[in-house]
């Protein structure tokens, strides 16, 4: 029974970490188009749809592979997001090569650098309230094994 609520937990958990890159992207394309000052403001125009979707598979590969989604009950907060910080920076390299080695052009560097700026705050808040919703759940006597 825990095994099968485990495994839903992480799917959950993958959902909503592809959901906070998403948003990330939007912010800063957001932030990138309207909020900047005037010389820095405005995108060249680009499906940056494709460019989303080929985040969201560099994404779930990096976070995947730097154990991420493993269990964490006994890791402290720090090496979660540690991990995390690895896997959104590995995924960025990744990123710009992809970008490079498919000759993708007009990419503006100012929204990929708030992507990761906001990518890893989202993700770190994100997994921050997670992490302390648990414990204290746990500390409340629930998502324990009585034998």
């Amino acid at each position: 029974m825990m095994r099968e609520r485990a495994k839903v937990v992480n799917v959950i958990n993958r959902v909503f970490d592809l959901l906070f890159t998403a948003a990330a992207f939007f912010f800063a394309y957001l932030t990138k188009s309207y909020l900047l000052p005037e010389n820095y403001r405005g995108l060249v125009q680009h499906n940056y749809v494709l460019l989303l979707l080929l985040i969201l598979i560099i994404w779930y590969v990096a976070l995947r592979s730097q154990g991420v989604y493993r269990t964490q009950r006994l890791k402290f907060l720090r090496t979660v997001l540690w991990q995390y910080f690895k896997a959104v920076s590995i995924g960025m390299l990744v990123l710009f090569t992809a970008i490079y080695t498919l000759k993708i052009e007009n990419i503006s560097r100012i929204l990929l650098g708030l992507f990761y700026v906001y990518n890893l705050s989202l993700l770190f808040i994100g997994k921050a309230l997670i992490i302390s919703l648990a414990r204290r759940y746990r500390a409340q006597g629930y998502n324990s094994r009585n034998m």
